[in-house]
């Protein structure tokens, strides 16, 4: 017992400061300009093995944007990891990417049967989930990514079923011309 509590103790430790790097508080990390392919493949190596092959992704990969990465690629992980959670098995989830003048708004889409309206009423609130085994955080700092980087987080029920998800990433500024 005192070995599986022990375990436990360590697996909290690592889900803790996992959790605190999603939302952009990493001591160490800050926004870097990186190219939104790079982040991209960040975010599908930390999905569970084989999860990848049901993400149908359609990205303007050489789009730029400046971000946390870790707390990024962590949150990116987390919405797609929802999405494929929530939906039927067969079914793809899409993340389409649209280039902004000042944000790329990253969109994750899913065919499932939408949030229960207990979930809706309470979206960006930390331990709400519709999930029997969730955490209720994963939206939660996705939110709180949103926030940090002084974007959006929009979650909206899609027509016919489903739920989209659209984060907004904003890109690096434009340099200065030179005096």
């Amino acid at each position: 017992e005192l070995q599986t509590l022990r375990a436990s103790v360590v697996r909290c430790r690592d889900i803790l400061a996992r959790l605190s790097r999603s939302g952009g508080r990493d001591a160490g990390e800050t926004p870097e300009d990186l190219r939104l392919g790079d982040l991209w493949a960040r975010a599908l190596s930390l999905l569970p093995p084989n999860s990848g092959a049901q993400v149908h992704a359609r990205l303007l990969e050489d789009l730029r944007v400046h971000v946390p990465p870790a707390a990024t690629a962590e949150t990116l992980k987390n919405l797609v990891q929802n999405a494929l959670e929530a939906s039927p098995v067969g079914k793809q989830v899409m993340v389409e990417c649209l280039d902004g003048p000042l944000v790329v708004e990253i969109t994750v889409q899913d065919d499932g049967g939408g949030l229960p309206d207990p979930v809706k009423a309470r979206l960006g609130e930390p331990f709400v989930t519709g999930k029997p085994d969730g955490m209720g955080l994963g939206l939660y700092l996705a939110f709180e990514l949103a926030r940090h980087l002084g974007g959006n987080l929009r979650v909206v029920d899609v027509k016919g079923g489903g739920t989209r998800v659209s984060l907004d990433l904003p890109k690096p500024a434009a340099s200065s011309p030179p005096a």
